[in-house]
C-alpha cells in the first residue's frame, strides 16, 4: 500500500488552500480508479498537536476560571479540558442540544466570530447549586426556554469564561472576545457558513460531584493568523516568576559563604635568582597604587592596601572591568 502520510510542507500547501477556498473539500467523486481516502479532520488535528501554545493558553483558562466559578458559586469546582478537535461548523451546530445558552463572541480586531455554548444539564447544576441544592444528575426539558433565573446565572458564568478566556489569550496578542448575542436554539444562529472549518474545545466543569460542559467554537482562521506565535516552542515564552521561590532563593544566596583574597600583583624574576634565594633574603618590588580583591578566585573589585582596628584592610574602590577577564 502506498504512503499518503503528508509531509509537514504538503500540509502547510493543503491548509492554504482550504482557508483561501482554492482546494475544495465538499467531496466531489475522483475519476474511477484515482480515488484517495482523505481525512481532512484528522490532518488539523495534527497541526494542532504543533502548537504548543495553545495548550498553555487553555491551561492558562482552566486556571482562572476554576477560581472565579469558586468566587461565583462557594463551593469548589473542578474544570477540565475534556475535548479539543476540530469540526465543520454545520456540523457542530447540529450536535448542540435544546434548549442550550448560546452566544456569539465578536473576535478584535480579526472582525471574526466565536461561540460560547453552556450546556442545559449544565445550567441545571448551577442553578441547583445557586440555590443550595446538591446538583444532581437531571437536564432541562428538551425543547422549553430558559427561565429568567436561569439565564441570570448563566449570564454570570458566561461574564467570567469571557474574561479569563480573553485574558489569557493575551499571551498571543491582545485579542478582544466581546459578546454580541445570546440564543438557545442552534438552527437560529448562523455566524458562519456551514462548512467552514472551526477549532471546538470542551471544558468539563465539576461542581459537588455534578458535572456539565461549556463548548467553545472558534474559527480556524483565528488560529492560522497567529500560527507562527503558536508554533513556537515553549522555552520562547517569557518564564513566570515564582516570587516565593526567588525570595527562598535570595536568602539562601545571602546566607552563603565566600572567599575573599587580595591579591598583591607579583614580580619578574630569574629562574637563577629564585634559585638563590635563602630565607631572611628580602625582595623588593613597587606597592601598586590598586589591588585585586578576588571573590572565588574571580576578580571583582580593586582597592588600596590599609588597616582598620589592627588589622590589614582592603578599601574598594572600583569594580574591576570583567570584560577582560
Amino acid at each position: 500500500m502506498s504512503d499518503t502520510t503528508l509531509t509537514e510542507e504538503e500540509l502547510d500547501t493543503l491548509l492554504d488552500g482550504v482557508s483561501t477556498g482554492s482546494v475544495d473539500t465538499n467531496g466531489d467523486t475522483a475519476a474511477k480508479g484515482q480515488a484517495i481516502s482523505f481525512n481532512f479532520k484528522e490532518q488539523y488535528n495534527i497541526l494542532l498537536g504543533k502548537m504548543p501554545r495553545l495548550g498553555r493558553i487553555f491551561d492558562s483558562f482552566l486556571k482562572n476560571l476554576s477560581a472565579s466559578v469558586e468566587n461565583l458559586m462557594d463551593t469548589e469546582a473542578e474544570i477540565t479540558l475534556a475535548q479539543l478537535g476540530t469540526s465543520k461548523y454545520g456540523e457542530f451546530m447540529r450536535s448542540l442540544p435544546e434548549p442550550a445558552h448560546i452566544n456569539t463572541l465578536e473576535i478584535s480586531p480579526l472582525h471574526t466570530s466565536a461561540l460560547a455554548v453552556l450546556e442545559p444539564r449544565l445550567l441545571y447544576i448551577l442553578v441547583d447549586k445557586y440555590f443550595g441544592g446538591q446538583g444532581g444528575t437531571h437536564g432541562l426539558e428538551e425543547g422549553r426556554d430558559l427561565t429568567l433565573t436561569e439565564r441570570r446565572i448563566a449570564d454570570q458564568l458566561l461574564a467570567l469564561l469571557v474574561e479569563d478566556f480573553q485574558a489569557a489569550w493575551q499571551i498571543v496578542d491582545k485579542i478582544g472576545f466581546t459578546h454580541r448575542a445570546t440564543d438557545t436554539v442552534p438552527d437560529t444562529v448562523q455566524v458562519m457558513s456551514a462548512n467552514e472549518v472551526i477549532v471546538v474545545a470542551m471544558f468539563q466543569i465539576t461542581l459537588g460531584g455534578a458535572s456539565g460542559n461549556v463548548r467553545f467554537a472558534l474559527p480556524y482562521s483565528l488560529l492560522e493568523h497567529y500560527r507562527s506565535t503558536l508554533e513556537a516552542r515553549a522555552q520562547t515564552e517569557k518564564i513566570e516568576v515564582d516570587q516565593v521561590w526567588q525570595q527562598g532563593l535570595a536568602t539562601e544566596l545571602n546566607r552563603a559563604s565566600v572567599n575573599a583574597t587580595g591579591k598583591i600583583e607579583g614580580l619578574s624574576m630569574k629562574l637563577s635568582e629564585l634559585l638563590s634565594l635563602n630565607v631572611g633574603d628580602v625582595v623588593p618590588f613597587e606597592m601598586p597604587s590598586l589591588i585585586s580583591l578576588d571573590v572565588e578566585h574571580i576578580p571583582i573589585f580593586k582597592g588600596t592596601l590599609g588597616s582598620s582596628n589592627g588589622r590589614n584592610a582592603v578599601r574598594i574602590r572600583e569594580f574591576t572591568d570583567m570584560t577582560q577577564h
